[in-house]
């Protein structure tokens, strides 16, 4: 499934959530769907819809979300041990890794009604710094897949086909100051050795790209200009794959704690609802 199919599920459960919350827990005058259903689909059930946590909703809502955020660590398995080969490319397994994280997140923050105090504050947190970094993490890990040899063979290809493309309209001496221009514009810079100025200039650089046309300067359409942005992003990725690679090292030594602390605080907090019957 791609990203988008995954951004799009949860976009949509946010807003319907969102609404819900809204209308349970009195901020606006309203009929929750939630409740339209039960009597619908079970009339008999009287069931208490307060999104507070421990009622049913927030249960429900919990069960799912740290459900997720266990099956994300499928990923893990594929990535490490080599299981599940048959079922994908590890970037699928990354897509769906990225959506368990964020749906997952999203749900508990519903679960607990907005509000966290004592221990679990500390699993909740650490969730919130885990999903934010996973976010980082999987740019920086995109920068890293190929190696150097594959990227440039890539580059060569491209310059290769461009040139085909033009060959009775440029000079080679033009190829060369398209192909420089190109590359500056993607932020290309030799001299970066620090992981994390390699990190914002490679951000600072896609967000300059968002609004340029590498290809206008030489008479071309916005077509080739997209063509010319994907050569300079290659490009860069060669340039800093040495940095990005060792900033990956610093994001998992930065992640890994947090996650562990998510879920044994959460593992806690699950044994004493369930041994206590917590309600707030």
């Amino acid at each position: 499934m791609k990203l988008t199919v995954y951004k799009l599920i949860y976009v949509t459960i946010s807003f319907f959530l969102a609404y819900e919350y809204a209308v349970l827990n009195g901020f606006f005058l309203s009929e929750s769907f939630i409740a339209k259903a039960l009597i619908i689909f079970a009339p008999q059930n009287k069931i208490n819809l307060s999104p507070a946590p421990g009622y049913p909703l927030s249960f429900l809502l919990g069960c799912l979300g740290f459900s997720l955020l266990l099956l994300m660590n499928v990923y893990s398995l594929r990535k490490r041990s080599g299981l599940f080969k048959r079922f994908g490319p590890l970037s699928a397994w990354l897509e769906f890794h990225i959506f368990c994280g964020i749906l997952g997140t999203i749900l508990i923050i519903f679960h607990c009604n907005f509000k966290v105090h004592g221990l679990v504050s500390i699993s909740f947190w650490s969730m919130i710094i885990s999903s934010t970094s996973g976010i980082f993490g999987k740019y920086v890990y995109v920068q890293t897949l190929q190696k150097k040899e594959e990227i440039k063979n890539y580059i060569s290809t491209l310059k290769d086909e461009f040139i085909q493309r033009h060959a009775t309209k440029f000079t080679p001496d033009d190829f060369v100051l398209i192909f420089q221009h190109a590359f500056k514009a993607a932020g290309v810079s030799d001299n970066v050795n620090n992981p994390f100025i390699a990190f914002f200039s490679s951000v600072k650089a896609e967000a300059m790209l968002l609004f340029t046309n590498p290809a206008k300067r030489f008479g071309l359409d916005k077509k080739e200009g997209e063509f010319l942005k994907i050569l300079g992003r290659e490009n860069r990725r060669a340039v800093l794959l040495e940095p990005f690679k060792l900033l990956l090292g610093y994001w998992h030594s930065f992640h890994f704690p947090f996650a562990i602390f998510m879920y044994l605080v959460a593992f806690i907090h699950i044994a004493v609802a369930l041994l206590f019957r917590v309600t707030h």
